[in-house]
């Protein structure tokens, strides 16, 4: 997740997409300084790691490795969806959070994540609706909207 955030991200540079820094005395000052500016800390971490991964001597340990296995995970997932019109999940860890300070949250946002990275990173629909999340198979988004609908209504 990290190489694909890291790819997709680097667009947002301050020329065409994303935030553009006002101080900056010539093309690679106004890329650093948009990005400095632009980007939060746990999104720099992504950027970082998904370069090291992308990286040549790490791209085959990794990166390679990885296609692998999201290959292998989608394949289960399609075979789970022959059977099933929808998986439901958690969303999260906790049904409610205390007050916290939002510099230090950044590990919590990150480890939150991995409740609703999967969809991601097989390419499949997904939805959150009432703390859960409902994955469904490629082209079902009208079935998981049906079914967030009944979540709602019907409450917790």
């Amino acid at each position: 997740m990290s190489a694909e955030t890291c790819n997709n991200i680097s667009r947002f540079d301050g020329v065409k997409y994303g935030r553009r820094a006002e101080n900056y005395k010539n093309i690679d000052e106004l890329y650093v300084n948009s990005r400095t500016e632009g980007f939060n800390f746990l999104t720099k971490a992504v950027i970082l790691y998904g370069s090291d991964v992308l990286s040549k001597n790490r791209y085959k340990d990794c990166y390679d490795k990885s296609l692998r296995i999201r290959r292998v995970v989608a394949e289960k997932f399609a075979a789970l969806m022959k059977e099933y019109d929808a998986v439901l999940t958690p969303a999260c860890s906790k049904t409610s959070y205390e007050r916290y300070d939002i510099y230090a949250a950044f590990e919590k946002v990150y480890e939150e994540s991995i409740f609703t990275s999967v969809a991601n990173l097989i390419g499949i629909p997904a939805l959150v609706s009432r703390k859960v999340q409902l994955m469904g198979g490629h082209f079902s988004e009208s079935i998981l909207l049906s079914m967030a609908g009944a979540v709602e209504k019907e409450g917790e």
